[in-house]
């Protein structure tokens, strides 16, 4: 089992009660479809418990991790990061150390100096498959474990 979650969120800010748009920003999940990378532990739990009719979150593993960062990853100026920028601004020799390090949890997005701490994904292709305010597997919403791999795939 992964030690890093992918959460993204499904639905906007539309009614939401302030102290849960509070956690969301906390977690830099501001607009819909926006991705983030966190660890698995208890203090990050109690906030996925808070915004879990707004998001859905499942372990995440390298590949996929790196997929995301190549294709949606941005610096400064809104380019594209790559092996040259990680290395010359974070501890990683490339984009490939720096997606094993993020999915085993011992490195964030902001151990790469400049990097966006979020990734913006497109709404998923041929839609969403089930009720965005259902929960998992109903629904779209809530842990939804290693299946969080074929959305981000058609969210990229």
């Amino acid at each position: 089992m992964s030690n890093v979650f992918a959460i993204i969120r499904i639905r906007g800010s539309m009614e939401t009660q302030r102290t849960v748009e509070k956690a969301l920003v906390q977690l830099h999940l501001t607009r819909k479809n926006h991705c983030v990378f966190i660890t698995n532990t208890p203090s990050h739990k109690g906030i996925l418990q808070k915004g879990k009719d707004f998001l859905t979150w499942g372990e995440v593993s390298a590949p996929v991790v790196l997929q995301l960062l190549q294709k949606r990853g941005r610096v400064a100026g809104d380019r594209p990061v790559s092996d040259e920028y990680v290395e010359k601004n974070s501890p990683f020799k490339t984009l490939n150390e720096l997606a094993d390090a993020l999915a085993q949890g011992t490195a964030t997005m902001k151990t790469v100096k400049g990097l966006r701490p979020m990734l913006r994904l497109s709404p998923p292709l041929k839609g969403f498959k089930a009720s965005v305010k259902r929960p998992y597997p109903k629904g779209v919403l809530g842990y939804r474990g290693a299946d969080i791999e074929k959305l981000l795939a058609r969210m990229m």
